[in-house]
């Protein structure tokens, strides 16, 4: 069994499943990563522990992938450079890996969905942000960061993005 964790701008699911269906999920209330992390070793533990082979986290962006590491996140300022990997490799004793939400979501779309074999693959997702995945030749496809869609200006002079952009 494999267990997936979403990171989400508003709420964490942990759940697993087959072939594409969700089976079992618990789903809470994003807040602080040091809150929130007793709160996902306490979701996987509802699980048969000895029947899970590795777990998956998703985040949005930004992250250094190869690095497990959220950087500059617009709403999860208490995530900034926490390695996921680490800490719950760490806390569980499992293999740990972790991806950008909409490359995972571009993943999923390409195995289980609609658009099921399509290549290339451009997933965009709307949520509490707005995400790009990319699967080229049957896999995930990252980039610097994860693939990246661009900018818009919403107001001159309002916020700065994670990279310094208005």
């Amino acid at each position: 069994m494999y267990i997936g964790v979403y990171i989400g701008g508003t709420h964490i699911r942990v759940a697993t499943g087959k072939n594409g269906r969700i089976e079992k999920k618990e789903d809470f209330p994003t807040k602080t990563f040091s809150e929130n992390k007793q709160d996902i070793i306490n979701a996987i533990g509802k699980f048969d522990k000895e029947a899970i082979q590795a777990i998956s986290i998703s985040v949005p962006g930004p992250i250094k992938f190869k690095e497990n590491k959220i950087i500059r996140p617009n709403k999860f300022k208490a995530w900034e450079g926490v390695d996921l990997a680490k800490e719950f490799k760490e806390a569980l004793n499992l293999p740990v890996f972790v991806c950008h939400d909409a490359s995972l979501a571009a993943l999923a779309e390409y195995t289980y969905g609609n658009c099921k074999g399509s290549d290339p693959l451009l997933y965009v997702t709307v949520s509490t942000g707005i995400g790009v995945g990319l699967v080229a030749n049957g896999s995930i496809l990252h980039g610097l960061y994860y693939p990246h869609a661009g900018h818009m200006y919403v107001v001159d002079g309002g916020l700065k993005d994670w990279c310094g952009q208005w």
